[in-house]
């Protein structure tokens, strides 16, 4: 369930540039609370705060993100300051490599599968 969202580029980018007549929800970034999961869902439980790249939607009341694009609700951050972060941070983690070669895994890590492990760097 969508607590918040924020706006990226690309949303309005796609919400110009859909056909007339098409019903867009646009939206990437979210934070919200979980509110059901499928089966491979692995830790993620219902009821968990978290920040989330979903598959589109994002400004709708659900939205749906697969398991490696979700990750903890940073516990200070409100659900609105925390619905910036997916898009942005997976942006700069990507560009880090560029800047300090040495101190990241490899690119092809996503940043929040990174930070949705047992011990986040932000939570």
């Amino acid at each position: 369930k969508v607590r918040a969202a924020s706006v990226n580029p690309v949303d309005w980018k796609q919400a110009a540039r859909a056909a007339p007549g098409v019903r867009l929800i646009p939206g990437r970034d979210l934070c919200g609370v979980i509110d059901a999961v499928g089966d491979a869902a692995g830790p993620w439980q219902v009821g968990e705060a978290v920040i989330a790249i979903a598959t589109g939607g994002s400004y709708a009341e659900y939205a749906i993100a697969a398991v490696n694009a979700v990750a903890a609700k940073p516990r200070r951050l409100s659900f609105e300051e925390a619905a910036g972060m997916p898009v942005v941070g997976e942006t700069a983690w990507r560009a880090l490599p560029a800047f300090v070669p040495e101190s990241l895994p490899a690119p092809a890590a996503s940043y929040l599968g990174i930070a949705s492990s047992p011990s986040p760097h932000y939570a």
